[in-house]
């Protein structure tokens, strides 16, 4: 294989994993922003978190797919924390041999038990950290990845909903000698994702990037209110 086709083929699997785009041969879900020393910045008591009970069940069962409105919020949040994991392990794939490693605990945490995607997802950073290939941020700043609600969610029944998303992707691809690949800048980029209530807690069940809606109905926070 060519060197052109190698650097296409190790892009192609990177943002297969960040963008969690679903195909025959790899799924992958999908981040948040992280600190300065690379951490995670996930408050884990935050409203998708729950509380364990003495028999290590939840004390709280989170609002219906019913109730849509208050549903809204365990969505953004699962959003805004899945952009974070994902944040901290792009920069470092390497991260994700350790499934004891807080941001893959982190990240697992946001999806279903058992969820396929996620682990197809840790497969291909696993397999980027053994080209030796990772990213860093366009500039300082501007976050790495950036998921938002492209509407409003779609109630399937009590324990499901479905939800149009909006995505922005902006850093460096660089090889495994510090030399930059590929630059990926990209705005208003439509998806859609998945949802579903857990033993009383909502998790993400699926989140992809869609090639047949390239546009997102509605801009960004940051882009609507100027902050």
């Amino acid at each position: 294989m060519s060197d052109d086709g190698r650097r296409a083929t190790r892009t192609a699997a990177l943002l297969a994993a960040v963008a969690v785009v679903i195909s025959a041969g790899l799924g992958g879900p999908g981040c948040t922003s992280s600190g300065d020393d690379g951490s995670t910045t996930v408050d884990r008591n935050d409203a998708g978190a729950g509380s364990a009970g003495a028999d290590g069940g939840s004390r709280t069962t989170e609002p219906p797919g019913s109730d849509t409105e208050a549903v809204t919020g365990y969505v953004e949040e699962l959003l805004l924390r899945y952009d974070d994991a994902v944040a901290t392990i792009i920069v470092d794939p390497a991260v994700v041999r350790d499934r004891s490693e807080p941001v893959v605990v982190e990240y697992l945490d946001l999806f279903e038990p058992g969820s396929g995607d996620a682990d197809a997802a840790l497969a291909g950073w696993a397999d980027s950290a053994d080209a030796g290939t990772t990213v860093r941020p366009i500039n300082a700043d501007t976050p790495l990845i950036s998921s938002h609600l492209d509407g409003a969610i779609d109630a399937i029944d009590d324990d499901e909903v479905g939800f149009a998303t909006c995505a922005e992707h902006h850093y460096q691809l660089y090889d495994g000698q510090g030399r930059v690949q590929d630059v990926v800048d990209m705005v208003g980029r439509a998806g859609q994702g998945v949802a579903v209530r857990v033993d009383g807690r909502w998790r993400l069940r699926r989140l992809e990037l869609r090639d047949d809606r390239p546009a997102c109905a509605t801009t960004s926070t940051a882009e609507g209110d100027g902050s």
